[in-house]
């Protein structure tokens, strides 16, 4: 892989990467309308654990409030995303970035969880990108008894 996607695309790597980096802000700080208005309309979110779908969504708000139900679970979590990588193709890119999440669940259970995030974005008609897929896959989660 070259940079020359990078450098041919340099505001749609930016504005790809703001896109990645304001959903990991959205969902640590709960903020569960601005996170919808990051997704398209007909967004699929899945969850995988190797090769086996262990959840997935379709819709906006479906996705949404999955992701809300799963976040509100915990009384504590913060996710950070890392190493994105991103390739344009016109209105359409993919990126897949490291994930890493601290949390606590409500029975004061610790959790860290390490997962890839690998996506399909639309760049849509009002000029913004959103997400168009979004998988979780699952690298692996240690639960800390209470």
């Amino acid at each position: 892989m070259t940079s020359r996607n990078v450098t041919e695309n340099p505001a749609e790597h930016a504005a790809i990467r703001h896109l990645v980096d304001a959903y990991t802000d959205y969902t640590n700080a709960r903020e569960w309308d601005n996170l919808g208005s990051l997704l398209a309309e007909k967004v699929v979110w899945r969850v995988m654990e190797g090769d086996a779908a262990v959840y997935s969504a379709e819709g906006r708000d479906a996705v949404t409030d999955a992701i809300k139900g799963s976040v509100e679970a915990m009384t504590f979590l913060v996710q950070m995303v890392h190493a994105t990588n991103i390739s344009v193709s016109g209105d359409r890119a993919t990126a897949r970035s490291t994930m890493e999440a601290i949390g606590v669940h409500k029975d004061g259970r610790r959790q860290n969880s390490f997962a890839q995030y690998c996506d399909e974005i639309v760049r849509e008609d009002d000029g913004e990108w959103r997400f168009l897929s979004r998988v979780f896959l699952t690298k692996g989660t240690f639960v800390e008894p209470a």
